[in-house]
């Protein structure tokens, strides 16, 4: 009985032990059991996802074929469907606009633009001459203006300046000024009944310089394309010493001092599609007051406008009666050149529509 007691609180002791494995190896097993509960929920739900996708996919693939299917349908029937003619426009055509009506209304500037202040120019280009013109003053350059002039002299003979006033409308001018003029070749001449050109050139004599006051006026009257025009030019030529004669560069003539007028008239004819091209048949009279003698020039001008600021020109206007004998050196036997024409500030744009 004594040996039975240890043996029976032994296992007593060693019962608890036991149990405490038994008892986590069983909640292991039910952790065990969840976890794969959950995933097998979890791939349930995926393939949940992937069947509705499929699902989706398909019925979009249906739409599209029944799509197609009802194109195929409405094209195969449009081919089949015949040809109708769109019935006919009966609405009336309204009648074209009367001329009278249109806007015939020319642009508010031409060429040479509006009117303003403004500098502008002119040079008279050709062999063995060059003539150029400035003006500084307010209108249309070239057309209605009024204007200082400003004529620098350039020629084998000598060298001067013209300054004066100058006012333009279209169809007259006028201008009044002051010309020097100091010549290289010349001297002033003792009086004589007649000069050839030789005695012109004579540098023997007191060396020839003179002021001249100038006025000239002069007009056109446009009568279809035919233009008459006429000017007259008065002269008083000073700083010549009394008892000798001098020969004036701008009218070409061997004159007593003071007094000089001249005449011209001439008929311009315009031709050409744009009437670009011109003649002017003319003449011109120059009294030599204080000689008491005239001299008559016949010849024409030409010339073709290139541009509306360009043209070529050509100027022959030879004496055929005069008391002397200058040969080339008593007018413009022929002249041929260039006319270039210029102003500042000129509008580059045109008028839409043309």
């Amino acid at each position: 009985m004594r040996r039975a007691l240890p043996l029976l609180s032994a296992l007593l002791l060693t019962l608890p032990a036991a149990a405490q494995p038994a008892e986590a190896e069983a909640e292991a097993e039910a952790e065990a059991e969840a976890d794969a509960e959950a995933d097998a929920e979890a791939d349930a739900a995926a393939d949940a996802a992937a069947d509705a996708a499929a699902d989706a996919a398909a019925d979009a693939d249906a739409a599209a074929d029944a799509e197609a299917a009802a194109d195929a349908a409405a094209d195969a029937e449009a081919d089949a469907a015949p040809l109708t003619e769109p019935p006919p426009d009966d609405t009336p055509v309204p009648p074209p606009e009367p001329a009278s009506s249109l806007d015939l209304t020319p642009p508010p500037w031409g060429f040479w633009g509006l009117p303003r202040w403004h500098i502008a120019g002119q040079v008279d280009l050709g062999f063995l001459f060059l003539r150029p013109k400035f003006y500084f003053g307010y209108g249309t350059p070239h057309e209605t203006f009024v204007a200082l002039e400003a004529d620098p002299l350039i020629s084998g003979q000598g060298v001067g300046a013209y300054v004066g006033l100058r006012g333009e409308i279209p169809w007259g001018w006028l201008r009044v000024g002051a010309r020097y003029f100091f010549t290289f070749t010349r001297s002033f001449l003792y009086a004589l009944d007649s000069f050839d050109h030789l005695q012109v050139r004579d540098r023997s004599g007191p060396p020839s310089r003179y002021l001249s006051l100038e006025a000239q006026v002069g007009g056109s009257v446009p009568i279809g394309p035919v233009d008459l025009v006429a000017e007259w030019t008065g002269t008083y030529v000073t700083l010549v010493e009394a008892g000798l004669f001098v020969f004036e560069e701008s009218l070409h003539v061997v004159l007593d001092p003071p007094f000089v007028w001249s005449g011209a008239f001439s008929v311009r004819v315009r031709f050409g599609d744009d009437e670009e091209f011109y003649i002017q048949p003319g003449v011109e009279v120059v009294h030599l007051v204080d000689r008491d003698d005239f001299i008559l020039r016949v010849g024409l001008r030409a010339g073709v406008r290139m541009w509306d600021d360009l043209e070529i020109r050509l100027f022959a206007m030879p004496a055929l009666i005069s008391p002397d004998s200058l040969g080339a050196a008593g007018g413009d036997t022929f002249l041929l050149g260039l006319r270039w024409r210029w102003a500042t500030d000129r509008p580059d744009a045109t008028v839409e529509g043309e």
